[in-house]
This record gives C-alpha cells, structure tokens and sequence, in this order.
C-alpha cells in the first residue's frame, strides 16, 4: 500500500485519514460501496459517502483500483496488482475469488480475428462456490 500512497503524494494528492481508510478497506478483498461503509463504521472512522465515491474516483482514475460488476449490478472494487487475475463469482452467496489464468491464447485470438486494440479487459465467471453447491 505504501506505493500506491507515494503515487498519489506525487500526483499532488493529499494523503487524507479517510482516503487512507477508504485504500485500507480494500487491502483484504473486492469491496462494494456498502462494505467499504460498514469496514469504516467498525473502525469508527466517520467518512461520509461523497468522500468515499471522490476517493474511489481518485483511486480508478490513477489505475490503483479496478471495479467489477457483479450478477446483482453491484459495483465491486479492489486494489489492482501486479499479478492480473480474474474473478470467480457466486450467484447466490456472492462472494468473489480470485483466478489467475494465462490469458496469451485468448489475446492472441482476439488480435487475430478483429482489428481491436485491446487496452484493458476483465473476465468474470458466475456461478455457485463450493458452499453454495
């Protein structure tokens, strides 16, 4: 987290209590807007939504943090890391766990078949996790 601190000191962003609260509830995993709230309330951090959706913008707009839909249209984010992995959704307790997979054979057939540049992606798969089978 202290590199993602340094980036946003040398943008010019103040290191604020709430912004450093709002990058600590997103050290554990995917965090909906609700989550990040109730992490905060348990922490006794009193850090009001218009800040937390001001961060989280900072935050996307840096490349720090990703976002994911989720089945429900609930908006998910996470610190991004080196390692590039994708997500395992279940449908009915909706937790998410993190996939990696070698991804080369996938962009190569999109390179391929269209003349698309490729900035960026995200893969979700949906379905139900060990517990809820």
């Amino acid at each position: 987290m202290d590199n993602i601190l340094n980036e946003l000191r040398e943008k010019g962003y103040r290191l604020t209590k709430p912004r450093k609260q709002i990058l600590a509830a997103l050290t554990f995993h995917p965090q909906s807007v609700v989550d990040i709230i109730r992490f905060l309330r348990k922490k006794k951090a009193p850090v009001d939504m218009t800040t937390i959706y001001r961060t989280l913008a900072v935050l996307l707009e840096l490349g720090v943090v990703g976002k994911t839909k989720c089945y429900d249209n609930t908006t998910m984010f996470e610190l991004l890391s080196e390692d590039h992995h994708h997500h395992l959704i279940c449908n009915d307790c909706g937790s998410i766990e993190d996939i990696s997979l070698d991804e080369h054979l996938l962009m190569d057939q999109v390179n391929h078949q269209t003349k698309f540049q490729v900035q960026n992606h995200s893969l979700e798969f949906f379905g139900l996790c060990t517990s809820c089978q």
